[in-house]
């Protein structure tokens, strides 16, 4: 990732376009194959194990690290791993289950329409956290919640939560995290090379065989 030097080269144009109402649209981007070919699937014949993989995750409890260390959109992460549970009856229960604080948003559980559809709801459709509003206020546009029982219109709570950069700072964190990603690159490979000169470590020369 670190070799596009702007992250928007790493979707190239598909030509192909989406309708999306009478008069909308959006053009589809596939992603460059340079960054393919690191995905972990999980995988059981269990499906309560795969879900409990799923919740755990994201899990702020399971890493051992506070917000401030470690946080990757987490307050989308919380509503699309907290969907409202329905009764059989398609109303919301009057009792939820105590709510998974996350640190990312990095899994949600699917497997069948009733899970689809509320990850779609808070992932993509959700007023206040969705990271449709966070890409829509990344990109310059303002982004709000419509007022419930009469209320006016405000601004989406991602905004304050995320704090999503502009579209000029985006592209500096981009260079900064990759300056600070070659350099800690760098620290490894040369603490790495010392030990194998101290035979503390095998070298990696003698291991190809």
């Amino acid at each position: 990732m670190i070799e596009f030097e702007d992250p928007n080269d790493a979707f190239n144009p598909s030509g192909l376009r989406i309708q999306t109402g009478q008069y909308g649209s959006f053009s589809i981007y596939k992603l460059s194959d340079t960054i393919k070919g690191h995905e972990v699937l999980v995988a059981s014949a269990n499906n309560k194990a795969v879900e409990n993989i799923t919740k755990e995750l994201p899990a702020l409890s399971a890493i051992g690290r506070s917000l401030n260390e470690l946080s990757y959109f987490n307050s989308i992460g919380d509503v699309v791993n907290n969907p409202v549970q329905m009764d059989k009856n398609g109303r919301p229960k009057m009792k939820q289950p105590d709510p998974i604080k996350t640190w990312g948003l990095i899994s949600a559980c699917l497997g069948n329409s009733n899970n689809l559809r509320a990850f779609l709801n808070s992932f993509w459709w959700n007023d206040d956290y969705s990271l449709k509003q966070y890409l829509k206020a990344a990109k310059g546009d303002p982004v709000y919640a419509k007022g419930k029982n009469g209320e006016p219109d405000r601004i989406s709570k991602i905004i304050t939560n995320e704090k999503p950069p502009s579209p000029l700072a985006s592209k500096q964190n981009w260079k900064k995290a990759c300056e600070r990603f070659i350099s800690l690159k760098k620290d490894y490979e040369d603490e790495i090379a010392k030990l194998e000169r101290q035979k503390i470590l095998p070298s990696k020369s003698k291991n190809k065989k």
